[in-house]
């Protein structure tokens, strides 16, 4: 009798349910995994069950009379989640929440929770039932993270393709204007000889090529030092057919920032787009000039610009070139992936791409390159 009396001055006090209802107390005491804890309307714990002080590594004298919201995050309590939750439990009956909780020795786990308004013996009261989530929800995490990784995957192979496929296109564009060259020469041994001897170049450079995307995809491909000059004229070469149909006048200056820290592959494959675009997108009306230069921006990037007098892109367009398969002039031969392309290698590279055009006068590409050494 002795010990149910002092059982009994135990929970008086409290004045909670658990004292007043047999059904909720054999639910309250005998839940194994369910956590339980009971407010007032003021947020202040008046009971604790077994199952929370096992889960969360708290002592429950430590716990009654404070107020639940020594249970949030700093976070959380500036955003006032415990009053919201509060608030939203009197007013409709019941708050759910996903948020973290502090475990007796302070670190943070994620909870799921719902906070249920009930009345006992002409007394209000909130139930507040936690779960622990934390280990599923570092697995929904992880496997956000996997997912994202798996995307960056597929839209790299997909980059992939489309680089390789393009930047194939100028090459053998150059082999199919040599072997027609080759064919209107046969009777000239001169010309002909010559044409022979660009053709085994431009083979070689095709082969080049293939290596090239091949180390790439086997992985291999690395950042390292390279010269915008050699890596233009590299390029150059590749468009010959193009800019030499198109009488382009090509105009270089890389005495600001001559080389950078970068893919090889990329760096070519960026230039070749926007010099075979400002080539492929001229104006009827005069000869087309292309401006390529770099210089160091005051933070970390190196700027590449590639100028051109050409048609210009219409500010309603201008967005609408990066998006893939996107062509603005069915008129003009393409595939509407090279901007894409060249969008995408440098914001994977951590850089930016900006645009300024005027429609009748021409475009300014302004590629921003991060950059990793001293000049």
């Amino acid at each position: 009798m002795k010990g149910t009396n002092t059982e009994i001055m135990n929970h008086l006090p409290l004045l909670s349910p658990v004292e007043t209802s047999t059904l909720f107390r054999k639910l309250f005491h005998n839940a194994g995994i369910t956590s339980m804890l009971v407010l007032d309307l003021t947020g202040k714990i008046l009971d604790v069950n077994q199952a929370f002080l096992k889960t969360f590594g708290y002592v429950k004298d430590f716990l009654i009379g404070k107020n639940f919201s020594l249970l949030f995050i700093k976070d959380d309590k500036l955003k006032q989640l415990p009053e919201n939750e509060l608030e939203e439990a009197i007013k409709t009956g019941s708050a759910n929440d996903e948020n973290y909780i502090l475990k007796g020795d302070g670190h943070p786990i994620w909870v799921n929770g719902e906070s249920i308004l009930i009345e006992e013996s002409g007394k209000q009261y909130i139930i507040k039932i936690v779960q622990d989530t934390h280990t599923q929800k570092l697995l929904e995490e992880e496997l956000m993270r996997k997912n994202k990784e798996q995307e960056k995957t597929i839209k790299d192979r997909n980059l992939f393709i489309h680089t390789s496929s393009h930047d194939l296109r100028a090459p053998l564009a150059n082999i199919t204007g040599l072997v027609n060259s080759l064919k209107e020469s046969l009777e000239d041994p001169e010309d002909l000889e010559l044409t022979i001897q660009m053709l085994d170049h431009s083979v070689e450079r095709l082969k080049s090529k293939l290596n090239e995307l091949a180390t790439i995809a086997k992985g291999q491909e690395e950042v390292t030092k390279v010269e915008f000059k050699k890596e233009l004229n590299e390029v150059l070469l590749d468009l010959k057919e193009e800019i030499k149909g198109s009488e382009a006048e090509i105009i270089s200056d890389f005495s600001k920032a001559p080389s950078i820290n970068f893919s090889r592959k990329n760096l070519k494959s960026i230039l070749q787009n926007l010099i075979s675009n400002s080539v492929k997108f001229r104006s009827p009306y005069r000869k087309p000039k292309v401006m390529v230069d770099t210089e160091k921006a005051e933070d970390r990037y190196i700027v590449l610009r590639v100028q051109d007098n050409g048609l210009g892109i219409d500010d309603k367009d201008q967005n609408r070139i990066f998006g893939i398969y996107s062509r603005l002039n069915a008129d003009i031969p393409g595939t509407g992936v090279g901007m894409a392309i060249v969008k995408r290698m440098v914001e994977n590279s951590g850089g930016k791409l900006e645009l300024q055009s005027t429609v009748g006068e021409g475009s300014t590409f302004t590629v921003f390159l991060p950059f990793h050494q001293d000049f």
